[in-house]
């Protein structure tokens, strides 16, 4: 199972998993009649606190490969279980209370489980919610974290100093973020409702916040060194822009046996959004299957015999990585045959 290295999770599932979910339901209302002496149809808000367990798992999900319309495929609960570090029972009874939560549904598949993330489209929607990137080392460290309530501020803590991003950029001096104990007791169970717990809470300290409560507000910032998800992804991208650049270059000069200064038809022939979808999938399929790859397709565009123009040096890349992982996955056993 391949794991991408950022997440694309929605700010409305952030804001829900710190707090509430909630799910809308129609009753029937016999106290209340309409014209016709039938019960009038009332929607209402049922609200679910999920678990420790069934956030992370939530979360996890989206460092699977999802689709646009939020679905992965052929899912190894087995291999979910030892990313989360609980059982398969686990695993499958969390998937009922997530499809019962409606965030989620599931079915059966040859290979283990197929999921649909039922929000994830609404991400992206022009006048949705948004996004924000979480980077899985980051998720790991959430993981591991005790209380759930702990790790319920820790995501509230993630969504805020996000969405004061715009906010900085005006003010750059100011790094700081807050929480004020009203906005904290909108999202917690009402026993951590007084500054004591609260304080308690806080105190559970990781590597990308600093945090100290002061009064009846929550301050964090970001320590030294650390980043948030959007920090860290566009630092990555540098990265593989300047990996795949240099590897296209690289792999010209081995195969030709020419100088480095005889790579311009090469690199001509890659345009910015080539060399941008290849940063893409090196997100989401690593950058050193990515940079296999490459030096695979640059041998047979240009020095086989029958080489052949690529028009799109994305989608054929992206097209031979699944074919190499169908072919990997084909002598696997099923993951209902040997989950426990």
């Amino acid at each position: 199972m391949i794991k991408k290295e950022f997440a694309k999770i929605g700010k409305q599932i952030i804001r829900q998993l710190s707090s509430t979910v909630e799910k809308y339901k129609d009753i029937e209302d016999h106290m209340d009649l309409d014209a016709h002496g039938n019960p009038t149809i009332k929607t209402v808000a049922e609200h679910h606190r999920l678990s420790k367990s069934q956030i992370s798992q939530l979360i996890f999900y989206h460092f699977l490969h999802v689709d646009e319309r939020g679905i992965i495929c052929d899912v190894s609960e087995k291999e979910i279980a030892a990313a989360l570090n609980c059982t398969v029972r686990t695993v499958r009874n969390n998937n009922v209370v997530l499809a019962e939560t409606e965030l989620i549904s599931y079915s059966r598949s040859g290979k283990g489980i197929n999921i649909c993330i039922i929000p994830y489209p609404q991400y992206f929607e022009e006048h949705g919610f948004g996004f924000m990137e979480l980077e899985y080392t980051r998720f790991e460290e959430l993981i591991l974290i005790e209380n759930v309530n702990a790790l319920r501020l820790e995501l509230r803590k993630e969504l805020v100093y996000d969405n004061d991003t715009i906010k900085r950029q005006f003010n750059p001096g100011e790094n700081t973020s807050k929480i004020s104990f009203n906005d904290y007791k909108i999202f917690t169970p009402k026993y951590t409702h007084y500054k004591g717990m609260m304080q308690k809470i806080a105190e559970t300290q990781t590597s990308a916040f600093k945090t100290v409560v002061q009064g009846s507000t929550i301050f964090f910032v970001l320590k030294d060194g650390a980043k948030n998800g959007k920090m860290s992804k566009q630092e990555k991208k540098d990265q593989y822009d300047a990996a795949i650049r240099r590897t296209i270059e690289e792999t010209f000069v081995k195969l030709s046996g020419h100088s480095t200064d005889s790579t311009g038809i090469v690199m001509s022939s890659f345009q910015n959004e080539d060399i941008a979808d290849l940063v893409q999938l090196s997100f989401e399929y690593g950058i050193e299957r990515v940079k296999s790859v490459l030096y695979s397709l640059i041998e047979q565009a240009f020095f086989s015999h029958n080489a052949q123009v690529v028009e799109n040096y994305g989608g054929k890349i992206r097209t031979l990585i699944r074919k190499e992982l169908s072919k990997n996955l084909q002598d696997q056993v099923p993951a209902e045959l040997t989950a426990s």
